[in-house]
Protein backbone atom coordinates (compact mmCIF):
# COMPACT_ATOMS: atom_id res chain seq x y z
CA UNK A 1 0.00 0.00 0.00
CA UNK A 2 2.93 2.28 0.56
CA UNK A 3 3.77 2.50 -2.83
CA UNK A 4 0.42 2.94 -4.51
CA UNK A 5 -0.87 4.89 -1.80
CA UNK A 6 -0.06 8.71 -2.21
CA UNK A 7 -1.64 9.14 1.79
CA UNK A 8 0.40 5.98 2.85
CA UNK A 9 3.40 8.08 2.06
CA UNK A 10 2.21 11.11 3.51
CA UNK A 11 1.13 9.93 7.03
CA UNK A 12 2.79 8.76 9.93
CA UNK A 13 1.43 5.28 11.00
CA UNK A 14 1.21 4.27 14.40
CA UNK A 15 4.02 1.82 14.74
CA UNK A 16 6.13 4.47 13.46
CA UNK A 17 4.83 7.17 15.88
CA UNK A 18 5.63 5.20 18.59
CA UNK A 19 9.40 4.31 17.37
CA UNK A 20 9.64 8.22 17.52
CA UNK A 21 8.35 8.30 20.82
CA UNK A 22 10.04 5.63 22.39
CA UNK A 23 13.33 7.27 20.87
CA UNK A 24 12.78 10.76 22.63
CA UNK A 25 12.12 8.40 26.20
CA UNK A 26 8.05 9.79 26.74
CA UNK A 27 6.44 7.38 27.81
CA UNK A 28 4.20 5.16 25.15
CA UNK A 29 0.66 2.60 25.97
CA UNK A 30 1.02 -0.15 24.48
CA UNK A 31 -1.50 -1.64 22.52
CA UNK A 32 -1.75 -5.73 22.56
CA UNK A 33 -4.13 -7.80 20.23
CA UNK A 34 -4.47 -11.53 20.63
CA UNK A 35 -5.83 -13.16 17.47
CA UNK A 36 -6.43 -16.98 17.54
CA UNK A 37 -7.39 -18.89 14.90
CA UNK A 38 -11.03 -20.45 14.84
CA UNK A 39 -11.35 -23.80 13.07
CA UNK A 40 -14.83 -23.40 11.99
CA UNK A 41 -14.83 -21.94 9.30
CA UNK A 42 -11.34 -20.98 7.73
CA UNK A 43 -12.43 -19.36 5.11
CA UNK A 44 -13.69 -16.39 7.26
CA UNK A 45 -11.52 -16.89 10.54
CA UNK A 46 -7.68 -16.66 9.31
CA UNK A 47 -5.06 -15.20 11.17
CA UNK A 48 -3.86 -12.27 9.37
CA UNK A 49 -0.57 -12.97 6.70
CA UNK A 50 0.75 -9.26 7.39
CA UNK A 51 2.01 -7.28 10.42
CA UNK A 52 0.03 -4.30 9.96
CA UNK A 53 -3.38 -3.68 11.69
CA UNK A 54 -6.06 -0.85 10.87
CA UNK A 55 -8.50 0.04 14.16
CA UNK A 56 -11.24 2.43 14.39
CA UNK A 57 -11.61 3.96 17.68
CA UNK A 58 -15.45 5.50 18.60
CA UNK A 59 -15.19 7.07 21.98
CA UNK A 60 -18.28 6.11 23.47
CA UNK A 61 -20.14 4.45 20.50
CA UNK A 62 -22.10 7.62 19.97
CA UNK A 63 -22.47 8.35 16.32
CA UNK A 64 -24.41 12.09 16.61
CA UNK A 65 -20.88 13.73 16.46
CA UNK A 66 -19.39 14.16 12.89
CA UNK A 67 -17.32 11.47 11.70
CA UNK A 68 -13.89 13.49 11.08
CA UNK A 69 -10.32 11.60 10.87
CA UNK A 70 -7.71 12.61 12.58
CA UNK A 71 -4.13 12.22 10.83
CA UNK A 72 -0.80 12.43 12.38
CA UNK A 73 1.16 13.98 9.27
CA UNK A 74 5.22 12.99 9.24
CA UNK A 75 5.74 16.70 9.95
CA UNK A 76 4.29 15.98 13.08
CA UNK A 77 1.38 17.88 13.09
CA UNK A 78 -2.35 16.87 13.78
CA UNK A 79 -4.94 17.39 10.84
CA UNK A 80 -8.53 17.24 10.98
CA UNK A 81 -10.97 15.87 7.97
CA UNK A 82 -14.29 16.28 7.70
CA UNK A 83 -16.31 13.62 5.64
CA UNK A 84 -16.72 16.77 2.92
CA UNK A 85 -12.96 16.57 2.33
CA UNK A 86 -12.07 14.60 -0.74
CA UNK A 87 -9.32 12.17 1.10
CA UNK A 88 -11.78 11.13 3.28
CA UNK A 89 -12.50 8.61 1.23
CA UNK A 90 -9.30 6.87 0.25
CA UNK A 91 -8.31 7.29 3.65
CA UNK A 92 -11.05 5.72 5.87
CA UNK A 93 -11.30 2.40 3.06
CA UNK A 94 -7.74 2.17 2.05
CA UNK A 95 -8.36 -1.02 1.06
CA UNK A 96 -11.33 -0.30 -1.44
CA UNK A 97 -9.18 2.69 -3.04
CA UNK A 98 -6.08 1.71 -2.77
CA UNK A 99 -4.31 4.22 -4.88
CA UNK A 100 -5.63 6.74 -3.06
CA UNK A 101 -8.83 7.89 -5.57
CA UNK A 102 -10.23 11.18 -4.26
CA UNK A 103 -13.85 11.41 -3.13
CA UNK A 104 -16.47 14.48 -3.59
CA UNK A 105 -16.32 17.66 -2.38
CA UNK A 106 -18.65 20.45 -3.42
CA UNK A 107 -16.66 21.69 -6.03
CA UNK A 108 -16.95 18.72 -8.50
CA UNK A 109 -17.81 19.96 -11.80
CA UNK A 110 -19.27 17.68 -14.61
CA UNK A 111 -16.93 16.67 -17.25
CA UNK A 112 -15.94 18.81 -20.28
CA UNK A 113 -17.87 22.03 -18.62
CA UNK A 114 -21.68 20.47 -19.12
CA UNK A 115 -24.11 21.96 -17.63
CA UNK A 116 -26.84 19.81 -16.00
CA UNK A 117 -30.29 21.19 -14.56
CA UNK A 118 -29.02 24.77 -14.95
CA UNK A 119 -25.29 23.81 -12.84
CA UNK A 120 -22.25 22.97 -13.16
CA UNK A 121 -21.09 20.75 -10.09
CA UNK A 122 -21.58 17.43 -9.58
CA UNK A 123 -23.87 16.42 -6.19
CA UNK A 124 -22.43 14.11 -3.52
CA UNK A 125 -25.48 11.52 -5.00
CA UNK A 126 -24.45 11.84 -8.46
CA UNK A 127 -20.93 11.30 -7.13
CA UNK A 128 -22.06 7.93 -5.21
CA UNK A 129 -24.17 7.21 -8.22
CA UNK A 130 -21.03 7.42 -10.74
CA UNK A 131 -18.41 5.47 -8.30
CA UNK A 132 -20.56 2.35 -7.36
CA UNK A 133 -22.13 2.28 -10.82
CA UNK A 134 -20.08 -1.01 -12.60
CA UNK A 135 -18.12 -0.16 -15.84
CA UNK A 136 -17.56 -3.20 -18.55
CA UNK A 137 -14.31 -4.79 -17.93
CA UNK A 138 -14.18 -3.14 -14.37
CA UNK A 139 -11.52 -4.80 -11.82
CA UNK A 140 -11.75 -2.22 -8.92
CA UNK A 141 -11.20 -3.49 -5.87
CA UNK A 142 -13.97 -1.18 -4.71
CA UNK A 143 -16.67 -3.49 -6.20
CA UNK A 144 -14.59 -6.65 -5.02
CA UNK A 145 -14.70 -5.65 -1.48
CA UNK A 146 -17.57 -7.96 0.14
CA UNK A 147 -18.92 -6.35 3.67
CA UNK A 148 -16.25 -3.76 3.32
CA UNK A 149 -18.07 -2.63 -0.15
CA UNK A 150 -21.40 -2.83 1.79
CA UNK A 151 -20.03 -0.94 4.49
CA UNK A 152 -18.71 1.74 1.98
CA UNK A 153 -22.03 1.70 0.15
CA UNK A 154 -24.49 2.26 3.41
CA UNK A 155 -22.07 5.12 4.91
CA UNK A 156 -22.05 6.75 1.25
CA UNK A 157 -25.99 6.62 1.94
CA UNK A 158 -25.76 8.04 5.31
CA UNK A 159 -23.58 11.46 3.80
CA UNK A 160 -26.33 11.73 0.82
CA UNK A 161 -29.13 11.77 3.43
CA UNK A 162 -26.65 14.29 5.40
CA UNK A 163 -26.10 16.43 3.04
CA UNK A 164 -29.83 17.05 2.26
CA UNK A 165 -30.47 18.24 5.82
Amino acid sequence: MAEHNPFAQQFLNYAEKLRSERAEGKDVVDLVYRLHEKKSNPRTHNLPTVSEVGATLIEDGNLDSPRDILLWAKDHRLLRLFETNPMYDPLQYPLLLPHGELGWTFTDEYADNIERRSKREMSLREHVAYRLFQKVDDESALHQGGRLFQQYCVDQRAKCEQEQL
